[in-house]
């Protein structure tokens, strides 16, 4: 065999594998892309069901910066469990409330985030 052709050889080998490399990484780059874009419906699904950035990232095990992202992208960063201003009544209610009661029945009973509520808990009127 000639030089030339065993350079041709080796040439067309390394196309050959060069070509099925690159469809393996690109194969792989498509499930990244693919899981990607399934993490990020998600994101706005929990989103739009009014989660919390805490309450998705410890469900889909992702950082709160991608949820970020995500949610500032589709303008849903501004969803969270909100109700109308809490006023002085409510505000004592609460504090009742949780003087026999635990931090989350008081959620659920107020509808509110715990958050609220732990602000709300020790109110007095002044």
């Amino acid at each position: 065999m000639k030089p030339c052709e065993r350079l041709k050889k080796k040439s067309a080998k390394c196309t050959f594998f060069v070509t099925i490399y690159y469809i393996c990484t690109s194969n792989q780059n498509n499930k990244k892309m693919a899981i990607k874009r399934n993490l990020k419906n998600k994101i706005l699904t929990l989103r739009n069901q009014g989660k919390s950035y805490r309450e998705i990232q410890k469900e889909l095990i992702c950082s709160k910066g991608t949820i970020n992202y995500h949610c500032k992208e589709n303008k849903l960063t501004d969803i969270g469990m909100k109700i109308a201003p809490v006023d002085s009544e409510l505000k004592s209610q609460i504090a009742d409330y949780c003087k026999e009661s635990t931090l989350a029945d008081a959620s659920k009973h107020f509808g509110l985030s715990l958050s609220t509520i732990k602000k709300y808990k020790k109110y007095q009127d002044s």
